[in-house]
């Protein structure tokens, strides 16, 4: 444990309401560049948000030591994972195809809540 804590960013992510494109699924972690796993995100939404279109979760997932190459949302092309000075291979692909198996199998374990603005949930 630390007795300290460390503010690291804040940004906000603008999602129209009614908007058609899923957000796909992703790991935050890949997408900072922080090490380790005493990391938490904080997702507050200002308008209320129905549990059919919330923020979802694979339950578990967290605990897979896996982590998978962060893509940018709008063109779902890779962001590059590796520096020429280092060899950082903990990368790997998302697969479309392991994609949809989670969303066959794992209906039962994911999770979203309906949010109303003020709402917080962290993880």
């Amino acid at each position: 444990r630390s007795p300290t804590a460390v503010f690291y960013h804040e940004h906000v992510l603008v999602k129209e309401a009614g908007t058609s494109k899923a957000t796909p699924w992703h790991q935050d972690q890949p997408y900072y560049p922080i090490d380790g796993r005493h990391m938490i995100s904080v997702w507050m939404p200002i308008d209320p948000v129905p549990e059919s279109s919330a923020l979802r979760f694979v339950q578990g997932s967290h605990n897979w030591d896996r982590w998978f190459t962060p893509r940018k949302f709008a063109t779902n092309l890779e962001y590059a994972t590796t520096d020429p000075h280092t060899s950082d291979d903990r990368f790997e692909p998302l697969l479309a195809d392991e994609v949809d198996a989670w969303e066959r199998q794992a209906s039962g374990c994911q999770l979203a809540w309906a949010c109303e603005p003020g709402d917080a949930v962290i993880f």
